[in-house]
């Protein structure tokens, strides 16, 4: 029972710091900032049932933080997904063809279900790269305003090493036994470029 004991509260605590590192990737200000514009764009594309993924993929892709862009891609769910397809829609058939999309049965009726699914699929496409793209820049510059407004800097803060496993982290270990993050140089340069975090942080 003992050992049943304490493999679960090993496990338990392998789940935690696996979260805990996942929460803490790539998490500066710049990075986050980013991370949610990435997922607000999408949310704003036609891509339904695959944003999520997209999201994933993408900051894994682009090294940025993986939890904020698909927490920002569920902008796509309701109460917001109508509005944001409506709007989606009406902005791109207004720059295809220079008027709105008009939703009568009168119009509906005029084409087929192809030509309108085409139509309407388009326009949502069109409309949508544009409106993300603009809504993700907001989103995205008020996120990484109120990170660096609230000190953040890096994965763990600066206190904690954000230039060591921001900068250093994204540099290939040179070959050698127990890897150069083991040797006294490499340490050090994780030091310094702390101690110079800090005194940048003192001065803003």
């Amino acid at each position: 029972m003992t050992g049943s004991s304490e493999d679960r509260r090993g496990a338990a605590q392998r789940v935690r710091e696996a979260i805990r590192r996942v929460l803490a990737e790539h998490a500066s200000p710049a990075e986050l900032g980013l991370s949610v514009a990435l997922g607000v764009f999408l949310a704003c594309t036609p891509f339904y049932g695959l944003q999520t993924i997209l999201a994933l993929g993408l900051a894994w892709l682009l090294r940025l933080n993986r939890v904020a862009a698909v927490l920002a891609a569920q902008a796509s769910t309701p109460p917001l997904s109508p509005v944001l397809i409506f709007a989606s829609v009406q902005l791109g058939e207004h720059l295809l063809s220079g008027h709105f999309f008009a939703m009568s049965l009168g119009t509906l009726r005029s084409q087929s279900i192809p030509q309108l699914a085409r139509t309407f699929f388009t326009a949502w496409l069109l409309g949508g790269c544009v409106l993300g793209g603009v809504l993700g820049a907001v989103a995205g510059g008020g996120t990484c305003g109120g990170a660096r407004a609230r000190g953040l800097r890096g994965q763990r803060g600066c206190a904690g090493g954000c230039c060591a496993r921001g900068v250093l982290g994204r540099v290939r270990r040179p070959p050698g036994r127990g890897g150069a993050r083991n040797t006294r140089l490499w340490r050090g340069a994780t030091r310094l470029l702390d101690a110079g975090c800090a005194a940048r942080l003192a001065t803003e």
